[in-house]
Order: structure tokens, then sequence, then C-alpha cells
């Protein structure tokens, strides 16, 4: 998966697991030696807006390339909120500079896959399903009623 740069969308309502197996993707990632990072997308363009401080020393560009070089992102909470067409382009952004460079990401969100593309962007959610991943729809019983957890 990461030698092909594959990425997903992970979809589906809350509590079907989403995080949960993203996550463990991640973990079993860095235990083998490389470099990834979770982060919600409000998070991320929290701190892509940093650069727009005067004096804060770093540029957007900067921020958006500080996360192309983990060698997986997983991007949660895609579409969570109203974005704006300049955070919408900060999530598009990192999603293409990755798909660009052919390394993984894991997006995750709660919308349908046809909701997803009028979220953010269909090129964006075209870019999530490369490298021979795909939108993973998690339509299941959330955890607590299927008597997981």
């Amino acid at each position: 998966v990461k030698d092909q740069g594959t990425s997903f969308l992970f979809s589906g309502r809350t509590r079907r697991g989403k995080t949960h197996l993203a996550c463990a993707v991640l973990n079993n990632i860095m235990r083998t030696g490389h470099k990834g990072i979770y982060i919600s997308a409000l998070n991320y363009i929290r701190k892509v807006k940093i650069a727009w401080v005067e004096g804060s020393g770093i540029s957007e560009d900067e921020i958006i390339e500080s996360y192309v070089k983990y060698d997986l992102l997983v991007l949660d909470e895609i579409g969570k909120g109203k974005y704006s067409e300049k955070e919408k382009g900060m999530l598009f952004a990192v999603i293409t500079r990755r798909y660009e460079e052919g390394v993984p990401t894991i997006g995750l969100t709660t919308k349908s896959e046809a909701q997803h593309c009028k979220t953010i962007d269909e090129d964006a959610v075209s870019r999530l399903r490369t490298g021979g991943g795909g939108v993973l729809e998690f339509n299941w019983n959330e955890y607590q009623q299927a008597g997981i957890l």
C-alpha cells in the first residue's frame, strides 16, 4: 500500500469503526519505522491558517508541505462543518500534493461519496481512490449495537 501510494476514503455514519481501522493501519505503518500522522480536517485547516497571521514566520505552502512528508496521513472528519472555498482549497492542496508524491492518504468522512464530492471536490475524492484504493462504505450497525464494545 505504501509503495503504491494507495489511498482510501472511509465513509459511513459515526461509531462504525472508520477511525479505529485507520488508526490501526497508521500504528502498523509507524511500527515498521515509517512516519505517519493523524489529524482532523478542521485542525489541519486551523494549522494552515496560522500562516495568515502576520509575523507567523511560516507560509501556507510550508505548512501544507509539512504534511506531505509523512508516509501516511489520516485525515479525519472531512466534511464536518461548512468549508469556505479557501478551506476547500487547503484540503485539495494537501490531498493533491500527496497524490503527486505517491504517498497514501486515508480520508474519513460521515458523508456519502456523492456528498463528499460536493463538500470538498470531486478531484480530491478521485485522488483518495488512487493506487488501487477506493471508497470503503462502513454501513453496518454501530459498535455498541453490535455488542462489540
